[in-house]
């Protein structure tokens, strides 16, 4: 990934790769060293004495003060990045998660402190046993399917593979992210893609089976043709719905005997995710990314017949993939949606969304779970994290209704110019001020109105430059509600 000349000796080259080489003659020969990980991305002398080297990787910062004879790692940083997460629902402050390039980690209390190693490689999908309470299916990437057992009093639980029967990786292509689900009423019972849906009911013991056909566009579009994401329906276990990376979505209503295409209406990206809704069978949203397509725009669509139409439910979202979303149980319209931005919430399933601000940075989201017991959303952040949200922080709808008294909704009317080039102004109301984000999350600047409800953007930075072209988030928050709007800058 990277070359570095030693300040001293320009004879004395690293090379950062899978592991760290070195070359102490100008390239003639080159020795492979021992870091504190694999995969190495930075590094960084003392300008006083360059014995003492920094050095950055999949594990986090390490520290040599030979010259890189040995290394050590500094204290753990705050940035894990987590692919897929999920929680014991019988004992919801057990949470896992599957991690780049550092495994599956679990943790019993869900404490800072409380985390351990699971299983290697690149964790990702991962399946507590609630019955069991001692076990969970993990994997790592390419679907590389086990059972861990014994996570409790063992440092180091011993993975059994319980991937009998389904083909090898070139025999039967999958995606990086291989898909698992549990089925909600029969834990033995768990589904696998690849191109089709592959099916055990007896926990993996014996082999799995086929229970569909490819369900992708095949090889047509290039590099894809996978299937993403698996979920079956928390009301009747025999409707599966089914998404793939080629734009594909299928829903099974009897039980994967039978697979309809429900792709019409939808668009050609990938799909991230695809959620059954908790209180109505035909119901469902699917969400996309189009970062293959250099396609910023947000797409989430809803159906309530099975796929017979779809409606999308984007509204005002900021352009960022979406790569997760989830479902408030007990306010079903009240939906969630994890972007390359951060974290946003709707009130009014998908009419306006607001950026759920707090604690967690505008960070990538990659999945979101909900704690039904625990009334909390659970957001595995690629680069910060997990994160976890106080649903009863939001109200009860009820009480909002009917308590005259509390304050106007948050609310952005349309900016206008639209684009603009030398100033913007955005109607606001239940607020006198907002803040201006970029799409990486970094505060641009900050807005003060008057009476007349009008903030006015200069399209200048808090330091008084000029903002680059791009798009721009204003969001606003008061009296617990927020909102956000988006503006284009072009210079």
């Amino acid at each position: 990934g990277q070359v570095r000349v030693d300040p001293v000796d320009p004879a004395r080259v690293w090379v950062l790769d899978t592991t760290i080489i070195r070359s102490d003659d100008g390239g003639s020969s080159w020795d492979g060293l021992n870091g504190t990980h694999v995969d190495h991305h930075a590094m960084v002398f003392h300008p006083q004495n360059p014995a003492v080297i920094l050095e950055g990787n999949d594990g986090g910062v390490a520290i040599s003060t030979n010259g890189g004879r040995n290394w050590e790692r500094l204290a753990p940083l705050p940035i894990t990045q987590f692919y897929e997460i999920a929680h014991d629902p019988r004992r919801p402050e057990r949470l896992f998660g599957g991690t780049q390039d550092n495994g599956t980690v679990w943790t019993r209390t869900g404490s800072l402190g409380d985390w351990r190693q699971a299983f290697g490689g690149d964790g990702f999908y991962v399946l507590p046993i609630p019955s069991d309470g001692t076990s969970a299916y993990a994997e790592s990437q390419w679907g590389n399917m086990v059972r861990v057992d014994g996570l409790f009093g063992n440092p180091f639980p011993f993975p059994i593979a319980v991937g009998n029967g389904i083909p090898s990786l070139s025999e039967e292509r999958r995606n990086f992210a291989t898909p698992l689900a549990m089925h909600p009423f029969a834990e033995q019972v768990l589904y696998y893609g690849t191109f089709r849906v592959w099916r055990t009911e007896d926990g993996a013991s014996s082999n799995w089976v086929a229970i569909s056909p490819d369900l992708t566009r095949g090889t047509d579009v290039e590099r894809l043709g996978t299937i993403t994401n698996i979920a079956i329906s928390p009301l009747d276990g025999d409707v599966i719905w089914v998404g793939t990376d080629d734009g594909k979505v299928w829903v099974s209503w009897d039980y994967g005997a039978n697979w309809n295409d429900i792709t019409a209406g939808l668009p050609l990206r990938w799909v991230t995710r695809v959620v059954p809704a908790p209180d109505h069978l035909g119901t469902a949203y699917v969400t996309f990314s189009g970062l293959k397509w250099r396609d910023p725009e947000p797409h989430i669509f809803k159906t309530e017949d099975f796929g017979g139409t779809w409606t999308s439910v984007s509204s005002d979202l900021p352009d960022a993939p979406v790569n997760a979303f989830a479902i408030d149980p007990e306010h079903t319209d009240r939906i969630f949606a994890g972007t390359d931005i951060g974290m946003f919430a709707s009130l009014d399933d998908g009419d306006s969304w607001f950026s759920l601000d707090g604690e967690m940075p505008a960070v990538t989201v990659a999945d979101l779970k909900i704690d039904a017991l625990g009334r909390r959303l659970i957001a595995g952040t690629h680069g910060r994290g997990m994160y976890t949200f106080d649903l009863d922080q939001l109200g009860d709808p009820t009480d909002l209704e009917s308590d005259p008294e509390l304050p106007a909704v948050v609310e952005f009317g349309a900016p206008w110019p639209q684009p603009f080039s030398e100033s913007v102004r955005i109607p606001v109301r239940g607020v006198r001020g907002a803040t201006v984000y970029d799409l990486n999350g970094r505060i641009v600047a900050t807005l003060r109105g008057g009476d007349d409800q009008v903030l006015t953007w200069d399209g200048l930075t808090a330091s008084g430059r000029p903002a680059p072209s791009g798009t721009y988030v204003i969001s606003a928050t008061a009296a617990g509600t927020s909102a956000s709007t988006t503006v284009l800058r072009i210079r």
